[in-house]
């Protein structure tokens, strides 16, 4: 990889971590959607290296942040991701290129509807959903994540939905996306390898991650709850769009 594309690379990296400090997801899918749209690196090596860096970004952001994890929240996501990224991946060795693309497309749909819906209608649900449905949402995510390293908006649309504060949902998603990247990047490891390459631009990464999620955390915008939660609805729909567009296109 020349410097230039190196440092394209690198600008991916800081945006995507600066929005996930203030959104609280969307890091591998700026990451992905920007690398697909300029053809940096091919798709499975941009989502492991995404993988690795979401979850160091989470870790990060986390310090001095424990204590706003919603725990009874967590579990429930916990429960259901771990399985549906394993389900993720097995979907991701079997199905065919003309498979996945119609996969996508189902993402895109629903990202794109769910994120309207909130959009639409930004007002938290009066009580917090019950278990068995957050867990629900947990393994749809996990499956997407195994995929295509796209879990954040099932997440992020179901959490944003309940009456919870925006801090704590951004604690609570970031201990997700630690645990859940980091098993999918093991199991990755153990069946494929980590290759140089990966390991390379993970750590070529790391400084942009630090200091962006600082930046995130220390200078976020100063906007209100409820226009958080149309912001980061609405960059749902626009991933949404873009994931199911262009598989649509290609279905075409």
């Amino acid at each position: 990889m020349d410097l230039a594309t190196l440092a394209a690379f690198l600008a991916m990296v800081a945006i995507g971590t600066y929005v996930q400090a203030v959104t609280g997801f969307a890091m591998a899918l700026v990451l992905m959607g920007l690398v697909a749209a300029f053809g940096l690196l091919p798709i499975p090596a941009a989502a492991t290296v995404a993988a690795l860096l979401t979850a160091t970004m989470s870790l990060v952001f986390l310090h001095g942040q424990w204590r706003l994890v919603e725990r009874r929240f967590l579990w429930p996501l916990l429960v259901g991701n771990a399985p549906g990224i394993l389900c993720g991946l097995a979907l991701l060795a079997w199905l065919g290129a003309r498979e996945m693309e119609y996969v996508r497309l189902v993402f895109g749909v629903f990202a794109v509807s769910a994120g309207l819906s909130v959009v639409l209608r930004p007002v938290p649900r009066a009580v917090v959903a019950p278990r068995w449905q957050t867990g629900v949402f947990g393994g749809l995510a996990g499956v997407f994540a195994g995929m295509f390293a796209v879990g954040g908006p099932v997440m992020a649309y179901h959490a944003y939905r309940q009456p919870l504060a925006l801090a704590n949902v951004r604690a609570t998603l970031a201990v997700v996306f630690v645990l859940g990247n980091t098993g999918r990047s093991a199991a990755v490891a153990v069946t494929e390898g980590l290759d140089v390459a990966t390991l390379g631009l993970f750590a070529a990464g790391l400084p942009a991650v630090f200091v962006f999620t600082a930046l995130g955390r220390r200078f976020p915008p100063r906007v209100t709850d409820r226009t958080m939660r149309r912001l980061a609805s609405a960059l749902v729909v626009v991933i949404g769009g873009v994931v199911g567009g262009s598989a649509a296109w290609r279905l075409l």
